[in-house]
């Protein structure tokens, strides 16, 4: 009795044994299967360098430094000047010949950059009067159409022309939804750059209030082409960020003791490496750092990657 009781202990110890193993073996199949699995959901990509930038199209109205020029008589106008031509001072850019037959000379008091573009605001946008001025209000305001041609007949006052001066700043005024941008960003001082017509422009802003929850911005650009001094209102995109370095998914960055990096590929291993971050815009991080270059693999889905995993 004794005996048989023995060996039925001896058999159940020995069907427990064999259970944990195959659980044991279980697990470490299932470890070695899953990280296996996980291996394969690596994903890794060439480090490829580029540029990036946000911008927001705005309209603007052009504040520039201008001198109405007007008929001293009545009668039929000449411009022996082209629209856009640079003057200097005391320069004939129009004549009218009168009823009578007088012929009497228009002169350029200043120097600059002729224009027939004469629109009835350049007496009401003036630099010094953009701070009493809503930007409501002027949309409201009419703009004359009727530019002075050759041969047509002008009265006396009627302006025939402008000179802008082409050595002063223009001014961008330029309304933006007070949600988009931070109080320091539209701080006066600050610098904004522009872009117009394929140009760069950089500029700096001189003025800035907040109304009926938006920005309105004066910036003051001095480097133009000599083209924008013919527009009353122009559309610009305004930059709201450029960046340039290695482009990466920002989910690629892997922030470790404090510092932020990426899983390189390193003789297929991965290996963590530090990067400096110049930026991100729209899901994307430019960055830089040593040993970065084109030939470098990064992990762009760190979630699945530990530190010494080897991809073949």
């Amino acid at each position: 009795m004794t005996g048989r009781t023995g060996a039925a202990g001896r058999r159940r110890r020995a069907a427990f044994v064999l259970v944990v193993f195959a659980l044991l073996v279980l697990c470490l199949a299932g470890y070695f299967l899953w990280q296996a699995c996980r291996v394969r959901l690596i994903r890794v990509e060439f480090l490829v360098p580029g540029s990036m930038r946000e911008t927001a199209a705005v309209s603007a109205w052009l504040v520039k430094k201008e001198t109405l020029l007007s008929a001293p008589a009545g009668g039929r106008l000449t411009l022996p000047v082209t629209d856009g031509e640079r003057v200097r001072a005391g320069d004939t850019v129009a004549v009218i010949e009168t009823p009578g037959g007088a012929r009497m000379e228009v002169r350029a008091p200043v120097a600059g950059i002729f224009s027939t573009g004469v629109d009835g605001l350049e007496n009401t946008l003036k630099p010094e009067m953009l701070n009493a001025l809503e930007m409501n209000k002027l949309e409201k305001l009419e703009q004359n159409r009727d530019r002075p041609v050759n041969g047509m007949t002008v009265e006396k006052g009627r302006p025939v022309g402008k000179v802008v001066d082409n050595l002063s700043p223009v001014l961008f005024w330029l309304q933006t939804p007070e949600k988009d941008y931070r109080t320091a960003d539209m701080a006066r001082g600050k610098s904004l750059s522009l872009l117009w017509q394929g140009n760069r422009l950089s500029g700096r802003i001189v003025e800035s209030r907040q109304s009926g929850g938006c920005w309105q911005t004066v910036v003051s650009v001095t480097d133009y082409p000599d083209q924008l001094v013919h527009f009353r209102q122009v559309t610009v995109d305004l930059i709201k960020g450029d960046l340039s370095g290695f482009l990466v998914p920002a989910g690629a960055l892997v922030v470790r003791g404090g510092r932020t990096g990426l899983f390189v590929l390193s003789r297929q291993t991965v290996r963590w490496t530090p990067v400096d971050v110049r930026g991100s815009l729209s899901g994307r991080a430019a960055v830089t750092g040593a040993g970065l270059n084109n030939a470098t693999q990064i992990v762009v889905n760190p979630r699945w990657a530990r530190e010494g995993d080897r991809i073949e």
